[in-house]
């Protein structure tokens, strides 16, 4: 068995070393920066801030006073006014509801949104990461790992573009699949259970699931007070995975929302996903431990999901996200222990 355990890290660390090779084998120059990066002073409203994430169709976006990044302006940021004024707007009027667009929950004379940016401790609390464009894509790798879901770039100081996790990891992976060793590599039976024992996929407690039959408005209002950004929907009977929820549901229901919140969150986000993608998107992302890291990878890339369920007989039991998946590559727990040794 000794032996065995041996070879199972081996697979593992063959996996981490030959995704280290190509990324520092590469520098951030070589990505290719599409949109121009979205940039909000610290003096603005948040509700004008809120209205340029929505208007520019991006999930984040860095806050600056002066030159100087202060933190991010989240979309999940706006669940929580989003709620409190949802409640305070039509009650349990669902007719009322259905009549009012989203946004306004946010823009309106019901929203306790006030002050400016700088004020919020949500924005002050996530910093807002740089990378030069000569740093290596493990780099920008090690950025990510830290749970941020942007990061910028910059050359000769000055801020040129700005990548989100989702970004980064397609291009990530459009990189990894055009090499054919590893490939090889990653086929041979690196499994998602070698990174459970590292500590690279979170188990699932019992109060982070929510029930298909729950009002959407009460799961929203879970996923703000537990600071979650997706929960995986099960089925109160079986206890198995139906649905899975996240931020970008709070994005599509910003931008296109006359969805009433008092609705099953399964119906809510049937009718919003439906309208957004029709019927191709997958309602959630999931495999087991024995699935080889292979194909976990490749389902967070067909789906465009940024988190997989683990499950065991269909039920959830673990959470693979692609932070801890570029936590993986960086060695982020190895490092954390290193230091605690040396404390």
């Amino acid at each position: 068995m000794a032996a065995e355990a041996k070879n199972d890290e081996g697979n593992a660390e063959g996996v981490r070393d030959e995704i280290t090779k190509i990324l520092e084998g590469a520098k951030v120059s070589e990505l290719e920066l599409k949109n121009q990066a979205v940039i909000i002073d610290a003096s603005t409203s948040p509700k004008d801030a809120i209205k340029i994430l929505i208007e520019k169709k991006v999930r984040a976006a860095p806050v600056v006073n002066k030159n100087n990044f202060i933190g991010v302006l989240d979309i999940r940021d706006t669940l929580g006014f989003a709620i409190e004024a949802y409640k305070k707007i039509h009650g349990d009027d669902d007719q009322k509801a259905k009549e009012t667009n989203a946004i306004e929950y946010l823009t309106g004379d019901s929203s306790s949104i006030g002050g400016k940016l700088e004020d919020l401790e949500s924005v002050k609390a996530k910093s807002f990461h740089v990378v030069n464009v000569d740093d290596t894509l493990f780099q920008l790798a090690s950025v990510f790992a830290e749970g941020c879901h942007v990061a910028g770039v910059v050359k000769d100081k000055k801020l040129v573009g700005v990548m989100t996790q989702g970004q980064f990891f397609k291009a990530v992976t459009d990189r990894l699949y055009d090499k054919k060793k590893f490939k090889t590599v990653l086929v041979n039976n690196c499994k998602l259970q070698q990174l459970s024992d590292l500590k690279y996929i979170s188990s699932l407690a019992a109060d982070s699931l929510v029930y298909r039959d729950m009002k959407a408005i009460d799961v929203f209002e879970e996923m703000y007070k537990k600071k979650r950004s997706g929960l995986p929907i099960v089925d109160k009977e079986t206890g198995q995975l139906v649905h899975n929820t996240s931020a970008s549901d709070i994005k599509l229901w910003l931008q296109k929302g006359d969805q009433s919140l008092e609705v099953t969150i399964e119906k809510f986000i049937n009718e919003i996903r439906n309208q957004s993608f029709g019927d191709d998107r997958f309602p959630y992302c999931s495999l087991q431990y024995f699935d080889s890291l292979q194909r976990a990878i490749g389902k967070l890339k067909a789906t465009g999901y940024r988190r997989l369920w683990i499950v065991d007989q269909s039920k959830p039991v673990g959470v693979f996200a692609l932070t801890d998946l570029f936590r993986f590559i960086v060695k982020y727990n190895e490092k954390k222990d290193d230091d605690k040794d040396k404390k």
